[in-house]
């Protein structure tokens, strides 16, 4: 998420993650510009994407989980069954979306997808810096 407010009067604008950012945004020190993933956040406040103010800007923070690649399948279902029950309870949930976060559990497959597409999505930018 983008914000801009002169804080102590040495920064003026900021790229953080939106669960860090509520109290400052709802008390005023800090102005939500726009955020930078497919959807608008309304949780909290409302802010808009950087695609629907023209800027093609998409960076959200995820996490998950691995597993070294010789685990058995089994316990790679069990892990992932686990994981999912604890991202459905609704204490898990009300907490992040205090925070701004929401929860997407992707099956095993699904998550080593996204994974590929997100890193195909970085890699040019990430070579363009000729930091590799």
């Amino acid at each position: 998420m983008l914000v801009s407010k002169k804080i102590s009067c040495r920064i003026q604008a900021v790229y953080a993650p939106p669960a860090y950012l509520p109290t400052m945004v709802k008390d005023g020190r800090l102005k939500a510009l726009a955020i930078s993933s497919n959807s608008d956040l309304r949780e909290h406040f409302v802010t808009p994407t950087a695609r629907s103010l023209g800027v093609d800007c998409i960076k959200t923070t995820w996490c998950g989980m691995d597993a070294p690649s010789k685990t058995p399948p089994l316990i790679v279902e069990v892990l992932a069954k686990t994981m999912k029950q604890v991202s459905e309870d609704p204490d898990v949930k009300s907490n992040f979306q205090m925070q701004g976060l929401k929860t997407n559990t992707l099956a095993p497959s699904e998550f080593d997808m996204f994974m590929m597409k997100d890193s195909e999505r970085l890699t040019p930018l990430i070579k363009s810096t000729d930091m590799n």
